[in-house]
């Protein structure tokens, strides 16, 4: 990741010692972005059953309303 507007991000994450020098992940930063999967995995995604539905035409990589 390279330019300004990445600067505060890398900021926030060394700060938090989720980052190195180098930009690659410590094992802390590891350890966060596997709980993060795994909250993803394990939580229920919001259903709004009135919402309007987008369905995806696979053959050309458009969406349908």
């Amino acid at each position: 990741m390279s330019g300004a507007h990445f600067e505060p991000m890398k900021r926030s994450l060394r700060e938090r010692g989720l980052i190195g020098s180098d930009d690659r992940l410590t094992e802390a930063g590891h350890a966060h972005a596997r709980a993060l999967i795994d909250d993803l995995r394990s939580a229920e995604a919001p259903c709004n059953p009135s919402a309007p539905r987008v369905r995806w035409n696979h053959t050309s990589q458009q969406r349908r309303h």
